[in-house]
């Protein structure tokens, strides 16, 4: 049968409100508050995985950690959670264009600054490993230094300045893994030059415990200014921020999806 045009029109009118009746209907859809949720969650447990392995790097810098096993530990969980926070973020944001154009790069953003702050802490391990080594071994090669000087044929009074200097320096150095200052490390300086101008003319074996000596003090001053360093990069990598500042992103596109949804809602009573 053959519409006329007046039937034609009614047929189209029919359809561009029936459309625009199922447009109001999408846009007032529920939200998927526990998808929603589960981002926020996943972002909470990201910033607490987070303050608490740099507890764990400073407990490591201090000595009171025992092995670097906790500093590594949190990686595995922080790649997991990385994994999910993307998936969810794509899926909760995906016919939402505007809201996953803000989000997608602030993910970015926090997998830039955490992948440094891995990094980062990968050197610090190595280099704290170094830095034990060599403070541990200080005891053992001061000992030996004291044996060979006591044995050697060295005048009594420059025996007794060898080992003196020798204590002042072994106490400021141990003192200076614990507190470092700039006064410190100028003394532990001053008496590794002073363990050089004393055994500068006794025998061979005395020379080479004492340069063994001095060679570990200088390592130690080097690694632990590398640490000091290394821990302060680490503060200023800005993973928490990151996190924060998509936790707000989340939120705030989220209070605008309810916003419109309450709008659309209206519109499609009014319409209805």
């Amino acid at each position: 049968m053959k519409l006329n045009k007046t039937q034609v029109f009614y047929v189209l009118a029919a359809l561009a409100l029936t459309g625009l009746l199922g447009l109001l209907i999408t846009k007032t859809r529920a939200v998927d508050f526990d998808a929603h949720n589960q981002i926020i969650g996943t972002l909470r447990e990201l910033k607490q995985v987070d303050a608490e392995w740099n507890v764990e790097v400073l407990r490591a810098k201090t000595g009171l950690a025992t092995n670097y096993d906790r500093v590594a530990s949190p990686l595995p969980l922080v790649a997991s959670l990385e994994a999910a926070l993307r998936d969810q973020t794509g899926a909760f944001w995906e016919d939402r264009a505007a809201s996953k154009e803000r989000l997608v790069p602030l993910v970015a953003a926090y997998k830039q600054a955490m992948d440094r702050k891995i990094a980062a802490i990968e050197t610090f391990k190595s280099q704290n490993a170094i830095l034990r080594n060599s403070s541990r071994f200080l005891p053992i090669a001061a000992t030996d230094l004291v044996e060979v000087t006591r044995a050697g044929a060295i005048p009594a009074e420059q025996k007794l300045h060898i080992e003196q200097a020798l204590h002042h320096l072994l106490a400021n150095t141990m003192t200076y893994l614990m507190a470092p200052d700039q006064p410190l490390r100028e003394r532990v300086s001053e008496g590794t030059q002073t363990i050089e101008r004393l055994t500068a003319d006794v025998p061979q074996e005395v020379q080479e415990r004492a340069e063994t000596l001095v060679a570990h003090v200088g390592k130690v001053l080097q690694q632990q200014e590398r640490g000091t360093q290394l821990l302060a990069e680490l503060a200023a990598l800005p993973t928490a921020k990151a996190i924060d500042e998509l936790s707000d992103a989340h939120s705030q596109e989220h209070e605008k999806l309810l916003t419109n949804q309450q709008v659309y809602r209206q519109a499609l009573i009014g319409y209805s």
